[in-house]
C-alpha cells in the first residue's frame, strides 16, 4: 500500500515515468560474457537466444544458469519481470549494457481491455498473488492499520493509494477483494501462527480509468538472492516488489522469500551501485551474513517500510547514498502499537563489527515536520539505527533533514559518531545503552531533541531478565561482552543550534533540551546507570539558544539520589563543572563550551542559517569567517580524525579543528553569494592559526584533561555559578540575554584561538596584544566592554584594556543600552559603563534593558524599571 511521494523525483525516463535513472557506461569485457534482454514471456525452462548481444538470452534466471565464475552478465534496456532467482557463483557480475536504463519489476501489467467498468470504479479479476495481511512486525495486525496490506497498484509508475471497503474506492485509489485470505490462529497475536489462505482468484477495484496509462499490479515478493562472493550489481534499478513484514511465513507459493526484503545480498565483498531502490513495500535490500560489501551511489526512496539494512554485515560500507521518503505506508514506529520502534528506519544494521555510514544524505523534507507536536509523541523512525551489537561503527559525514531520529546508536560498542549534519529533526542523536561512543564535530541545527543519552534497563546480551534469569539471550552481544550500559561516552566539538522550542517543552511529555540525559536501573534490579556514570569526556561544544527566556535550561544530569526523569538543570555551560554533584573525573565538563543566546538571522557560527523551522537545505553550515567555532575545538584522537577523513589530507588527528561538521556533502546547500546576513554587519577575518595560537590550543587541551584527571594546578579556579532543581519552581537567574552575547571560554590560553562574533551586536573577545594576562577568563565585546573573571569574581574592562568595573560580582551578564547586570551576595542589579550601581543588586532574576526597560523579580513578582532604577507601569 504505497502512497504518493510529493518529493518523488519525477522525470519522464524512457522506461519509468516516476523516476530518472542514472546513465551508466560500464566497459564490457571481451570475454566471459553474457547478455540478456527483456521478454514479455521468458521462457524459464526452455531460453531462447544464446546469450551473446546480437542473440541474447530471454531471461536473467537463463544468463544465470549458464554462467561460471566471473561472468558479466550484461542486460539490455528493458523492464524485466522474473520470479525470484539465486546467484550462488563467485565474481558474478550483473550490470546495464552501456548508457542502458535497467528495472526489475515485483509487478505485471494489466492491460485495459482487461478491466470492466463497474459503476464508478473498474475491476479485474485473476489468478494474482495472495499477499498475506497478517504478517507483520505489530503482533496485532490491526494496530499495523493498511499498512499491513502489501498490494500494489501503479499506473504509469505512479502509486494508487489502498483503501480497506469497496465503497471507498475513489479516483487514485484501489481495493482488493480476497476471499479466502491468511488469517490468525490467535486473532490478536501472530506469533502463535497462521492459517494460511487459498491461493486461488482475488479481485482488484481502481478509482482511476485504467486507459490513462499502464496499470501495473505488484505480484512478487523478492528480485533475487546472492550467496556467491564477489558479486557487483550495477546500473540495475529495483522496483513495486511488494514483500510481507515479516521472515516467518511460509507462503505457499513463494516460500519463505515471501517477506520482508526485495533484494538479499548474501557474499562476502559484493558491491551494489548507482541503482534506485524505491516502491517495496517493505525493506529495499539487506546485507545479510557477509564481510566487506560496499553499497554505494544508490537511491533508497519511497519504500513502504525500511530502505535498507544489514544483519551480520561486517565491514560494510554505505556511502554517497541517497535515503528518502521511507515508511512511506505508514507503520508505527513507536509505543505500545508494536513494541520498540518495529525495526524501521531508512537503514538499520544489527550485530555487526566495523560498519561505514558515510557521505549519506538522508531526506524527509517532503514528509510533515518532525517537530510537529504529534510526529514528535508518535514518529520516532531513524534515519541510520545501530541496534543490538554494533561495535566500531562509523557514523561520519552524512547529511539529515527533517529526519524524526537522526541517529540512534542503541545497545552498542565503541562507534563514532562524527561529521554529521542535522536539520529540522526531532532527535538528532540518540544513544541508548552504548558504551565507549564517541560524538565528535556534528552539527544539528533547529532540532527538537538535539542530543540525548539513556541507559538502557537491559542487561548485556539479555533482552529480558526476570526472577534472576536471562528469558531472551542475544549471543552476538553477549559472546562479545557488550554492557549495554550508556558509559564511556564522549561527546565535544559539536555545535548545538537553534533548537525549536515551545512552551514548558522543558517537562513532559517532551523533556526537551539540547542534552538531555536519562538515568536508569538495570531489570536486575542492581546496576545503576546515571549521567555520572555516562561520561568520559564533555567539553568544547557550542551552544546557540534563543534567549534565557525561551530555553533557560542547557544541559540535564541525572541523579540516582534524586526524583526521575529529572534532576539538576544547568543554565550554563560553566555551572556545570562548579557543582558539587557532578563527577570531577569526566574529562573537561564543558570548561571551554561555547555558549550563546541570539536570534538565528544573527547567528555568529554559520554563514547562514535559515530561520524557519521547515527551511529544510536553505542552510550554509560552513563557518563564517570570524566565527567562535573557527579553529577553538579540541584536537581529535587519531581514530576520530580517519573516520571523518579517511585519506588524512583534510582533517589530521592531534591538531586543532573546528566546532561543529568538519567534512559534509551538504555543508553548503545554497550559493554563498546569495546569502545576506540581516542584522549583522561586517566583521574582521578570524585570527590565523599561527603556531603561537595552536601551541596555545595545544596546551589549553592538554590541562583541561589534566585537570579533569585531578591535576588541580592544570587549571585555575572557576567561580561558583547558579544551578536550579527540578521542580524548583525558580529560574534560578539569568545568565544571557537575546541582545548581549555570553561567550564562555574558560582558558585564555584558547582566546586568542577564537574568531570573533559582529562587534557592535554579537562581541568580539579582546585583543590579544592588550595585558590580559592578569585575569583568568575574558568574554567577547559588548557596546565595547567585556566581562572579565580574577579569582572568582567579576568586573569589565574597555576595548583599550583599562579596568573599567573592578571584577567584584559573582557574575554578571553583557552590556545593553549601556547598563549591565551583575550579582551580589545572590541578588541581581545593574550597572553603567562607569562602573556606578544604577540598581542595587537587590532582585531574585533580572532581564537585560531592551527599549529603555529591564524586567526585575523579586520574591516571585515582576515589575519594569526605567534607565536610572526607577519602577515604570511595564
Amino acid at each position: 500500500m504505497t502512497l504518493i511521494s510529493a518529493a518523488s523525483q519525477v522525470a519522464h525516463a524512457r522506461l519509468n515515468h516516476q523516476y530518472q535513472a542514472a546513465d551508466t557506461n560500464y566497459p564490457v569485457p571481451a570475454q566471459n560474457v553474457l547478455w540478456v534482454a527483456p521478454s514479455e514471456n521468458p521462457n524459464l525452462w526452455r531460453p531462447k537466444g544464446k546469450g551473446t548481444r546480437n542473440e541474447p538470452f530471454d531471461s536473467i534466471k537463463a544468463a544465470i544458469s549458464r554462467a561460471s565464475d566471473g561472468t558479466t552478465i550484461i542486460l539490455k534496456s528493458g523492464i524485466y519481470r522474473e520470479p525470484h532467482f539465486f546467484i550462488t557463483k563467485n565474481n558474478i557480475t550483473l550490470q546495464a549494457e552501456p548508457h542502458g536504463e535497467v528495472w526489475l519489476k515485483g509487478s505485471r501489467v494489466v492491460p485495459s481491455k482487461n478491466w470492466q467498468k463497474e459503476g464508478g470504479v473498474w475491476k479485474v479479476t485473476g489468478d494474482f498473488q495472495n499477499f498475506c495481511h497478517v504478517c507483520t512486525l505489530s503482533a496485532d495486525p490491526a494496530l499495523a492499520k493498511m499498512s499491513a496490506y502489501p498490494e500494489q497498484v501503479f499506473i504509469n509508475d505512479r502509486p494508487l493509494r489502498q483503501v480497506l471497503r469497496r465503497q471507498d474506492v475513489v479516483a487514485g485509489t484501489f481495493y482488493v477483494e480476497d476471499k479466502t485470505p491468511t488469517t490468525l490462529k490467535n486473532p490478536k497475536n501472530n506469533r502463535f501462527g497462521y492459517n494460511i489462505g487459498a491461493q486461488d482468484n482475488i479481485t482488484y477495484y481502481i478509482g482511476s480509468n485504467p486507459a490513462s496509462g499502464t496499470v501495473e499490479i505488484s505480484d512478487r515478493s523478492r528480485a533475487f538472492t546472492t550467496v556467491g562472493k564477489h558479486f557487483i550489481m550495477r546500473g540495475i534499478n529495483v522496483s513495486q516488489y511488494s514483500p510481507n513484514q515479516v521472515w516467518a511465513f511460509n507462503d505457499p507459493r513463494m516460500g519463505d522469500i515471501s517477506g520482508p526484503i526485495a533484494v538479499s545480498i548474501n557474499g562476502d565483498n559484493s558491491v551494489v551501485e548507482n541503482g534506485i531502490f524505491a516502491q517495496n513495500t517493505s525493506s529495499a535490500l539487506a546485507v545479510f551474513q557477509n564481510s566487506n560489501t560496499r553499497i554505494v551511489n544508490n537511491r533508497f526512496v519511497d519504500n513502504g517500510g525500511s530502505g535498507s539494512g544489514g544483519n551480520y554485515a561486517h565491514n560494510v560500507v554505505f556511502e554517497n547514498n541517497h535515503f528518502a521518503n521511507n515508511n512511506l505506508d505508514g507503520y508505527p514506529t513507536r509505543g505500545s502499537e508494536c513494541g520498540a520502534y518495529c525495526g524501521l528506519a531508512h537503514i538499520k544494521i544489527t550485530h555487526s563489527l566495523n560498519v561505514v555510514f558515510r557521505n549519506n544524505v538522508i531526506d524527509d523534507s517532503a514528509q510533515s515536520p518532525a517537530i510537529e507536536p504529534n510526529n514528535l509523541r508518535n514518529n520516532h523512525l531513524p534515519g541510520f539505527w545501530c541496534d543490538e551489537g554494533c561495535i566500531n561503527a562509523q557514523i561520519t559525514n552524512n547529511f539529515f533533514t527533517n529526519v524524526p531520529t537522526g541517529i540512534f546508536y542503541e545497545v552498542s560498542d565503541s562507534g563514532i559518531i562524527a561529521s554529521n549534519i542535522i536539520e529540522g529533526g526531532g532527535i538528532g542523536i540518540s544513544l541508548s545503552g552504548s558504551s565507549n561512543t564517541r560524538v565528535y564535530n556534528n552539527t544539528i541545527s533547529r532540532t527538537f531533541h538535539p542530543i540525548r543519552l539513556r541507559e538502557d534497563d537491559r542487561i548485556g546480551g539479555c533482552n529480558h531478565y526476570k526472577h534472576g534469569k536471562c528469558l531472551s539471550e542475544e549471543k552476538w552481544s553477549k559472546g562479545k561482552n557488550l554492557s549495554w550500559a550508556q558509559t564511556g561516552t564522549e561527546i565535544y566539538n559539536n555545535i548545538i543550534s537553534s533548537r525549536p522550542f515551545m512552551p514548558n517543552d522543558g517537562s513532559g511529555p517532551y523533556y526537551a533540551y539540547p542534552l538531555r540525559t536519562e538515568g536508569g536501573v538495570d531489570q536486575d534490579g542492581k546496576r545503576k546507570t546515571h549521567t555520572n556514570d555516562m561520561f568520559k569526556g564533555l567539553d568544547y561544544n557550542a551552544y546557540y539558544r534563543s534567549s534565557p527566556q525561551n530555553e533557560p535550561h542547557l544541559i540535564t544530569w541525572d541523579l540516582p539520589e534524586m526524583d526521575y526523569p529529572l534532576n539538576l538543570l544547568f543554565k550554563r555551560a560553566a555551572d556545570l563543572a562548579k557543582h558539587p554533584k557532578v563527577n570531577q573525573n569526566i574529562v573537561g565538563l564543558e570548561r571551554h563550551a561555547l555558549d550563546l543566546f541570539g536570534s538565528r538571522a544573527q547567528n555568529p557560527y554559520f554563514i547562514h542559517e535559515a530561520q524557519d523551522n521547515r527551511a529544510y537545505k536553505q542552510s550554509d553550515y560552513r563557518l563564517r569567517d570570524n566565527s567562535p567555532a573557527r579553529r577553538s575545538g579540541r584536537m581529535l584522537p587519531y581514530s576520530v580524525a580517519r573516520a571523518i577523513d579517511p585519506s588524512g589530507k583534510t582533517v589530521k588527528p592531534w591538531e586543532i579543528v573546528d566546532r561543529g561538521a568538519l567534512m559534509n556533502i551538504k555543508k553548503s546547500a545554497i550559493p554563498r553569494a546569495a546569502l545576506q546576513h540581516p542584522g549583522i554587519a561586517a566583521a574582521p577575518r578570524a585570527l590565523k592559526a599561527t603556531p603561537h595560537n595552536a601551541r596555545n590550543a595545544v596546551a589549553a587541551n592538554s590541562a583541561m584533561d589534566n585537570a579533569a584527571r585531578g591535576n588541580s594546578a592544570s587549571l585555575k579556579s572557576t567561580p561558583n555559578q547558579p544551578y536550579s532543581l527540578s521542580g524548583s519552581g525558580k529560574n534560578g537567574d539569568v545568565n544571557g540575554n537575546t541582545g548581549g552575547q555570553n561567550l564562555a571560554v574558560n582558558s585564555t590560553n584558547n582566546a586568542p584561538a577564537i574568531a570573533a562574533a559582529n562587534r557592535g551586536n554579537m562581541g568580539v573577545l579582546p585583543d590579544s596584544n592588550l595585558p590580559h594576562s592578569r585575569y583568568n577568563r575574558i568574554r567577547p565585546y559588548s557596546e565595547g566592554m567585556a566581562a572579565v573573571e580574577k579569582n572568582g569574581r567579576w568586573g569589565f574592562i574597555d576595548q583599550k584594556g583599562r579596568e573599567i568595573v573592578r571584577p567584584q560580582y559573582q557574575d554578571v551578564l553583557s552590556y545593553g543600552e549601556s547598563r549591565a547586570a551583575v550579582k551580589k551576595d545572590g541578588q541581581w542589579g545593574f550597572v553603567d559603563k562607569r562602573g556606578k550601581e544604577t540598581v542595587k543588586p537587590q532582585y531574585d532574576n533580572v532581564w537585560s534593558y531592551k527599549d529603555g526597560r529591564a524586567t526585575v523579580e523579586k520574591d516571585g513578582k515582576r515589575r519594569a524599571l526605567d534607565l536610572n532604577g526607577n519602577e515604570v507601569s511595564p
